[in-house]
Order: C-alpha cells, then sequence, then structure tokens
C-alpha cells in the first residue's frame, strides 16, 4: 500500500481499509493518518516527524520494534484511543498526547521528551531503564505535561525521575517525593500502633509492593488512591505525611 509515496507493508484485508499497517526503516514526514481504524501499527527502526495520528483507533500498536529505535518527532495523537501497545522501543519528542483513550501501555524502551498528555490511561507502566530481559539502556523522560492525564493503574519504574515531569494533582493522587524514608516511616508507625491485626498485615503487604519498586530505582512515586481499599488509602496518607 502506498500512503502519500510512503509503501507500507500490508497484513490482512477486508472490505475496509487494509487492518495492519507496518512501516520498516521508512522515513515519514507530514503525513496524516488521522481517522484510520486498524487492527495494528507497527514501526520497525522508522522515523516520523510532523505527521498526524489524532483520532486513530488501533487494536494493538507497536511504535518500536527491532535493534534501533524509532522516532517521533512533533507529531499529534491526539484523540487516539489504542486497546494494547506493548514494548515500544522508540522516543517520542515535542508529541501530543491529548485526550487519548488507551486500555494498555507498557514502555520498557521509550523515551518522552517534551509531551502534553491528556485522557485516560487505564494499565501502564513507564520504566526508566529497560528490563534486565533486554539489552540495557536508560530511558529518558524529560519535561513531559501529564497534568491532564488521567491515571488508573498506572506504574512509574526503574528511575524515572518525576520532579522533571508536571504531574496531575487533585486528592485523588498521592505524590511521594522520597519514597524510600517515607516508607520506612510509614512501616515503623504501622507495627507500632495499628491494632487491628488483619489491617496491618494488609497495609504491610502494601508497603512491601511499593518498597519492590523503590529497590528497582524508583525514589519518587505517584499513586491513584483507590475507591474501594480504605487499608491502601490509609497506607498512602501516611506515606504522603512523612514525604516532605
Amino acid at each position: 500500500m502506498d500512503i502519500g509515496g510512503i509503501r507500507a507493508h500490508i497484513v490482512g484485508y477486508s472490505s475496509t481499509p487494509p487492518t495492519q499497517l507496518w512501516f520498516e526503516r521508512k522515513c515519514v514526514r507530514g503525513m496524516d493518518f488521522s481517522g484510520r481504524r486498524v487492527d495494528a501499527f507497527t514501526s520497525d527502526d522508522s522515523q516520523f516527524r510532523d505527521c498526524n495520528f489524532s483520532n486513530m483507533v488501533i487494536k494493538d500498536a507497536s511504535f518500536g520494534v527491532g535493534e534501533s529505535d524509532s522516532l517521533y518527532e512533533d507529531c499529534v495523537f491526539d484523540g487516539i484511543s489504542i486497546d494494547s501497545s506493548v514494548g515500544n522501543r522508540a522516543r517520542f519528542v515535542r508529541c501530543s498526547f491529548r485526550n487519548v483513550s488507551m486500555k494498555k501501555l507498557m514502555c520498557t524502551a521509550t523515551d518522552f521528551i517534551d509531551c502534553v498528555f491528556s485522557g485516560v490511561v487505564k494499565q501502564g507502566q513507564f520504566w526508566g531503564r529497560t528490563p534486565e530481559y533486554l539489552p540495557r539502556r536508560v530511558n529518558r523522560y524529560d519535561g513531559n505535561d501529564l497534568s491532564g492525564l488521567d491515571f488508573r493503574d498506572v506504574d512509574f519504574r526503574c528511575g524515572v525521575d518525576l520532579t522533571r515531569q508536571t504531574l496531575p494533582g487533585g486528592p485523588e493522587y498521592a505524590y511521594v517525593i522520597d519514597a524510600e524514608q517515607a516508607i520506612q516511616q510509614a512501616r515503623r508507625i504501622i507495627v507500632e500502633s495499628w491494632p487491628d491485626e488483619e489491617k496491618c498485615k494488609d497495609g504491610l503487604g502494601f508497603l512491601g509492593v511499593l518498597e519492590g519498586v523503590v529497590s528497582e530505582g524508583q525514589r519518587q512515586l505517584i499513586m491513584r488512591r483507590s475507591k474501594k481499599d480504605d487499608t491502601a488509602n490509609a497506607v498512602l496518607d501516611l506515606i504522603v505525611s512523612y514525604a516532605h
């Protein structure tokens, strides 16, 4: 399939346009993909500059596969809807992700630099360095505006510096700058002063999960308060009270 002079590999046909787009070692500039509905979008070592991905509907998005990063520079992803996006060996620079809807976004080898986000990410992980099973690299997160993003089940892991991002605020979020110290203080209070044995056990279990994240190098934490788990919320209140 030829898209504005760019040859894309196509897999799958129906009565509608092709359901899968694959770009391999392509340089794409100023392309308008807006409104397209595809089963899969894949980029292998390709570059996209000033492209418009607005209002696309993608079931499976792989923004970067292969041995080298794919690049997205000054691209617009406003209103995009993605069911699943995993891996993503890619770099996004000055991109707009306003009013997005993402069910699953896993960024283990991804850079975000000076990007703007709003909308909803239901489940996500953003890694400051790649997991051990991937070639080791440090991921760059710098100058991103996340203030309009609705985090649901979202984690920042392995050294993402949250002090260099603009984060969402409001009472539904708990932000902790020095997570290691705050967790230690919260553990002491729970052990010494929580009389309910079951609640104490649950609270310490929740702290154990957070301690695991911190042990991987994540110094700051941002978490959304639960609508159902009062114990987790009580633990978050303790952590935040010792965060400064």
